[in-house]
């Protein structure tokens, strides 16, 4: 019966004989002391103690739970005696190598796994990893990839699945690992020895090109500065406009729609109230819309002020964080409450009434010339009149202006004038009922019918869409005056010419 103590190694707990104990801590005394002058020491006992607890793990088994001497001997064995390889007294650089060379085709290689090297890597280590991996340049599995990307195009989803695949190689024994080699203490000093000539020439590079970029980075750096600045005093500027136009437009109720009253022109909240039955939703509208308002003013002040005078305050990231979240919250809200209105406009109803059936043509006049021309034109300013208005609020009453009419050829020999009233709302009944109260009327003198420009309907109906469609029904190869000019239905205007005569055109 042999006595067994408890040590832990990387982190890793082990119960191992006294004796097996007692060789291993001399193993690694002896490592230490010849690796004592050695550059990169503690990298090195780090990637062995690694190396002694994977060999330890291997050993283990669910009926053997002690490290023996036995396997101590056997670890020993496959990383190497110290004195075997790092002897600095009696061999030059050239002769070590060479015993080196020689004694070690005793030892097996290390189990053989691909990693991606970071070191070498230019996106992710795949081509250096697999390059090491089967001992080729660098440089011919780069254009590997390349071609098969161009003959292919297969290379770039490759290179995708191998970068998520592959782990990195993070120590120095993943770096044999990934060249074959195998894990003795001489190959760590040695990968530990060219990382930090790795490291070495990196720095001198990084070096190197700092200071033949550090001219060309002032440069750019000044005009940075310069467009900085710019962007700053522009957005400065446009935070004090907003702000203005937010105090006087928004606050100050000042007219600014293109509704016009008795009193003069509605502000915007009056205007909204054209849309909304609940003022409560308007109210919670506009709440929303001037939370949305003051966070994007105070966001463009602020990051204004920043660029401009090169602050570097901590307020300025609290604050941009707290507008943003503000602002969030005002689409929310603003989003929300405008689906409300939306589906006021979702059912569309229209009523049609035939004011006129004759076998006779007449002639139409209409209060603007462009319906004569166009198959109809909808102008909500309407200045050839002198209208600089969209819609009119006389008398509890919304008068708006554009009517629509269509010249179309008839179904029958007979002359048609129909009217149609069209207005929306969520239901069929509230959209007919609104269609039903537009206040439209035609005039008719003799065979002379006047078609007004505009038409009305209640301010308790609110804006839905209301609006006013005419249609002009000429038979087949006949015409009617149109504001005293000849007018055919819609596209027969230019065979009709070249086939009638134009005498029995009235």
């Amino acid at each position: 019966m042999k006595k067994t103590i408890s040590i832990h190694i990387k982190g890793i707990n082990f119960l191992i004989e006294e004796d097996a104990y007692e060789i291993l801590k001399n193993y690694m005394a002896r490592l230490a002391e010849k690796l004592s002058n050695t550059k990169g020491k503690e990298e090195i006992i780090e990637d062995i103690e690694l190396r002694i607890v994977e060999l330890f793990t291997a050993s283990l088994s669910s009926r053997k739970e002690v490290i023996e001497e036995k396997e101590v001997n056997e670890t020993i064995s496959t990383l190497g005696e110290p004195e075997q390889f790092i002897d600095e007294e009696s061999e030059g650089t050239e002769q070590k190598k060479e015993s080196f060379n020689q004694e070690n085709s005793s030892f097996e290689p290390s189990e053989k796994r691909l990693y991606r090297d970071m070191d070498r890597a230019s996106i992710a280590g795949v081509c250096s990893g697999l390059a090491l991996y089967l001992h080729m340049d660098l440089i011919i599995v780069r254009i590997l990839f390349i071609l098969f990307t161009m003959a292919a195009g297969f290379g770039v989803p490759l290179y995708i699945i191998l970068w998520i695949v592959l782990p990195t190689a993070n120590s120095h024994i993943d770096r044999l690992r990934m060249q074959g080699r195998p894990i003795t203490v001489e190959n760590v000093r040695e990968e530990v020895e060219m990382a930090a000539d790795r490291m070495s020439k990196s720095s001198k590079n990084f070096a190197s090109k700092i200071q033949r970029e550090n001219v060309i980075q002032r440069f750019f750096g000044t005009i940075g500065k310069i467009i900085s600045k710019g962007i700053g005093g522009f957005l400065l500027f446009l935070g004090i406009i907003f702000s203005i136009a937010f105090f006087i437009v928004v606050i100050g109720h000042m007219g600014t729609t293109p509704v016009k009253t008795d009193e003069g022109f509605l502000g915007l909240y009056n205007f909204g109230l054209l849309f909304f039955e609940d003022p409560e939703q308007l109210n919670f509208l506009w709440l929303s819309a001037g939370i949305i308002a003051v966070a994007g003013i105070i966001w463009l002040i602020a990051s204004g002020t920043r660029l401009l005078f090169n602050l570097r305050y901590p307020w300025y990231r609290y604050l941009s964080r707290s507008m943003l979240f503000i602002g969030i919250i005002g689409v929310v809200l603003a989003f929300y409450f405008g689906s409300i209105l939306a589906r006021e406009y979702t059912i569309e109803k229209s009523i049609e009434t035939e004011r006129v059936a004759s076998t006779e043509p007449f002639e139409i006049e209409t209060l603007d010339d462009d319906y004569s021309i166009h198959n109809y034109r909808h102008n909500g300013y309407n200045q050839r009149h002198g209208k600089n208005y969209w819609l009119l609020i006389k008398n509890d009453k919304i008068e708006e202006r554009g009517i629509r009419i269509y010249y179309e050829v008839s179904p029958d020999s007979l002359y048609h004038i129909l009217e149609e009233r069209v207005a929306s709302s969520r239901n069929d009944r509230d959209a007919l009922f609104r269609a039903k109260n537009i206040q439209f009327k035609i005039k008719q003198n003799g065979t002379k019918y006047t078609i007004p420009n505009e038409y009305q309907f209640p301010v308790s109906d609110k804006i839905r869409n209301q609006h006013v469609q005419v249609y002009v029904l000429i038979p087949k190869g006949k015409s009617i005056k149109v504001n005293d000019e000849i007018r055919y239905p819609d596209g027969e205007e230019e065979d009709w010419n070249s086939e009638m005569d134009t005498t029995t055109v009235l």
